[in-house]
């Protein structure tokens, strides 16, 4: 549990105290389903503006729903998330770290986030394999798809995606759910398990999509234990933003160079219906997947010792 030298929990979870002022903070940290209803109203919130700005586009501008109007409503409807944190945080009157952006960084954590990444993606897909010979196929990824064709109308729309899946959407995303949900979390004393089970699922759930959802999951859980093991939400948007930039990119990359073969791989690639794995590929993914989750802890690890390197110089 992560501990602050400025903040001072009860056993309630309730009441805070600074040791500076001395001066108690009311503050009412959400539970498990303070946390859900309100992860669920934000996600309506967000459907309701970004339709309300696509016909506002659509109908009044006339401006198709392609181009650079799709990648304004993604943008508005990824900041709706951080603007309900910063609400939310207010008046739930949370202590001021929730939303904390000191400055939390090395140039050793940065490369240690950059060597997890890979492994966090290979855990997440051989997750998605062992659930496909489960399941069977889970369809498209319609988001990806759309970004990618997207970034393919204009150049300038490349940079203009990479900002809003780079920049927007994982600082409004870690406000949210790094931020409130699961300091709230922690300050209500569940268990680390519980904090990071629940905000993965969670956090993987309001993307809708089938296809994806055990990686997105496997990114929220990475997520939530950098953000316990750090004062500051810099360094899980750190890790958000270089692994949205990373997958975005693996999709627009042939696109940037501009080879036909290649634009139309991407295209296939997220609308890709893949066949059931067999046995074999069961046991590979089984494998795999063990070892990735090993390595990932063991990054893990070593961030969290990093990040209290840090603050304890800062202290």
């Amino acid at each position: 549990m992560e501990k602050n030298s400025d903040i001072e929990t009860d056993n309630s979870g309730d009441d805070y105290e600074t040791e500076s002022s001395g001066l108690p903070i009311e503050g009412f940290p959400l539970g498990i389903a303070g946390s859900f209803f309100l992860t669920a109203g934000t996600t309506l919130l967000t459907f309701f503006i970004s339709m309300i700005l696509a016909l506002i586009l659509v109908k009044l501008l006339k401006m198709p729903l392609d181009g650079v109007s799709f990648i304004v409503v993604s943008i508005a409807g990824s900041s709706v998330w951080g603007v309900s944190a910063f609400i939310s945080a207010n008046r739930l009157i949370l202590p001021a770290d929730v939303l904390s952006f000191k400055k939390e960084i090395s140039l050793k954590l940065i490369i240690l986030i950059v060597f997890l990444i890979p492994f966090v993606i290979l855990c997440g897909s051989q997750l998605e394999t062992i659930a496909l010979y489960f399941h069977g196929d889970f369809g498209s990824n319609a988001g990806l798809s759309m970004f990618v064709k997207t970034s393919i109308l204009a150049p300038w729309t490349v940079l203009l995606t990479l900002f809003a899946v780079s920049v927007v959407a994982p600082v409004s995303e870690e406000l949210f759910f790094r931020g409130v949900i699961v300091r709230s979390l922690m300050l209500k004393k569940f268990s680390p398990a519980l904090v990071i089970g629940f905000s993965a699922v969670l956090f993987a759930a309001v993307h809708m999509q089938i296809k994806g959802f055990f990686l997105l999951s496997t990114v929220g859980g990475v997520l939530a234990i950098i953000r316990m093991n750090s004062s500051s939400l810099v360094p899980s948007v750190i890790f958000h933003s270089l692994y949205n930039f990373l997958v975005i990119s693996i999709s627009i990359l042939p696109v940037i160079f501009s080879e036909p073969e290649f634009n139309e791989f991407s295209l296939k690639y997220t609308d890709a219906v893949f066949e059931k794995p067999d046995l074999k590929m069961l046991s590979q993914s089984l494998l795999l997947a063990a070892l990735s989750l090993f390595l990932v802890f063991r990054i893990l690890g070593r961030i969290s010792s990093e990040l209290s390197r840090i603050n304890s110089e800062d202290k």
